[in-house]
């Protein structure tokens, strides 16, 4: 008797295509984190440029794919200049391990503690490199224009949070912006006008006068008074 040959089971839902597209999708906009790139010349301004973290990646590739279903394999360069990172994901129709590579350059050191800063530094690069080149998990970030922002005193921070155009956001956070109440406010573009000070002396004046800058005016008017008096004899 024969027995029809069974297909492999799946290792994931869905298609090849859905999953790139899981992977590929933006990232909830109060995840994104940014950094300053270039400066202004005064200082005080400078390019907001918005970037995710390993952490995040690693995030990602667990909702989607599952943590047994991927991989990461980092090695060092033979010249040791630098970090090779390589982020496999298996097949969701087949099982069949894919994997994407990319790398990131050591930092020079002086010491043990800072080689051990920089390698570390330099295997999370090579990891956000080849999650972004390989898989595109946060590339769709390379597209924006940076924006100019103002720099708090010490120029190590914005003074505000910097934002996200719409088409960097998830579809659902999309709809949300849509939805909210728009909010308009009027801006009288006409120079202020300077207060035209009330004349000395006037009721309008010292009705201006704080209780304190009353009592303190009566004094001198006492002083002024007593002074005239010891003039006239």
């Amino acid at each position: 008797m024969k027995t029809c040959p069974t297909s492999a089971p799946r290792i994931l839902p869905g298609t090849i295509e859905e999953l790139a597209a899981k992977l590929a999708a933006p990232f909830p906009a109060e995840a994104i984190k940014w950094r300053i790139g270039s400066v202004a010349r005064d200082g005080g301004r400078g390019q907001a440029l918005p970037y995710i973290d390993a952490r995040m990646v690693q995030d990602r590739l667990d909702a989607e794919v599952g943590p047994f279903n991927w991989k990461c394999e980092h090695t060092v360069s033979t010249d040791g200049r630098s970090t090779v990172c390589v982020i496999s994901i298996r097949n969701p129709e087949t099982g069949e391990w894919i994997s994407k590579s990319d790398m990131a350059q050591i930092d020079s050191a002086k010491n043990n503690k800072a080689l051990e800063i920089a390698v570390k530094g330099s295997a999370s690069e090579s990891l956000k490199r080849a999650a972004s080149g390989g898989w595109q998990i946060g590339r769709y970030l390379y597209a924006f224009k940076p924006q100019w922002v103002d720099l708090t005193p010490d120029g190590k921070s914005f003074a505000r949070q910097p934002t996200l155009p719409e088409q960097f956001v998830p579809r659902a956070q999309q709809q949300q912006r849509q939805q909210a109440p728009v909010v308009l406010r009027l801006v009288d573009d006409t120079p202020p006008q300077a207060s035209t000070p009330a004349p000395i002396g006037s009721q309008e004046a010292w009705e201006a006068l704080t209780d304190g800058e009353r009592k303190v005016t009566m004094g001198l008017l006492e002083r002024i008074a007593d002074a005239s008096k010891h003039a006239q004899v």
